[in-house]
Order: C-alpha cells, then structure tokens, then sequence
C-alpha cells in the first residue's frame, strides 16, 4: 500500500472540520464534467460574520493518449492559474507537474513544479518555487501499518 504524502497524515481529521462540517462559513460545490471528458467545478464560500463571498470556476481536462491533465481556474480576487500534469509517462509512480499563477490586479506572480514519487510503502515529493527561489522535500515510509515520515 501506498502510504500518504507527509502533509496529509492527518488529512482525514482536518477534513472533517474544514470540508464535512464547515464553522463560521456557508460552503457550495458544484460540479459536471462534459460528454468530451472537461470537467467544471464551480466553489464558493461566504463568511457569516463578515458576509464576504469567495469563489472559483475550475476546469480540468485529461488528455489521455499523452498521459497529460491540464487545469485552470479564476477566482474572486483575481487569480489565475494554470497547471500542467504528467503521470506515470517516465517512470511508474512518477509524476511531474508545472503550475504559475498571476493576480490580474497586481504584479503578483508564482511559478512552481512538483515531483512525486510514489511505490509500495514509499511517497517521497521535492517542491521548487522558481520565483522565490525555494525547494522543499518530504519523504512518508510505512511498514505494517506504522507510518514514519520528515519534511526538510
């Protein structure tokens, strides 16, 4: 069995706060995929305190014989984003994805990539955000359902 990346460990537990029972915030997801295969998701989340509304359309869609996934998405504060996967294409269990960002309301700009590794008993993922310059790594091992992991 493949184990989970080091950050999602606990991801079970936060979810159920954060996704299942949502406090202080109405939440609505919607979601459809078309007869070509692109996908549309459409989130969105007002605060109840403060009445404010966020939201995001995503699009997603897997080319299949290349073995690649394109997605975008826009939000309220004017984000855009678009990424590019490639799984399995080198190596099993590698997969490779590109991602840049850009807020259409100010200078601000973020271009990252990620590399995931992941085998029987063994999810290993090194980040590189190139505009501010930084790498990070983590690295989960299980063994008879005892999972053990580092980030650096």
């Amino acid at each position: 069995m493949i184990p989970p990346n080091y950050s999602d460990i606990c991801k079970p537990v936060n979810d159920l706060f954060s996704k299942d029972y949502p406090f202080g915030a109405l939440k609505l997801e919607v979601k459809t995929t078309t007869a070509n295969g692109v996908s549309f998701t459409v989130n969105g989340a007002q605060d109840i305190k403060s009445g404010a509304i966020i939201s995001e359309l995503k699009t997603k869609y897997a080319d299949k014989v290349n073995g690649l996934t394109y997605t975008e998405s826009w939000n309220t504060a004017n984000l855009v984003t678009g990424q590019v996967e490639v799984a399995n294409k080198f190596a099993k269990g590698l997969k490779l994805e590109l991602s840049g960002s850009s807020a259409l309301s100010s200078t601000k700009r973020a271009l990252r990539s990620k590399i995931n590794y992941q085998q029987d008993n063994l999810f290993a993922r090194v980040n590189l955000d190139a505009l501010s310059p930084s790498v990070t790594a983590d690295v989960t091992v299980s063994r008879d359902g005892a999972l053990a992991g580092a980030e650096l």
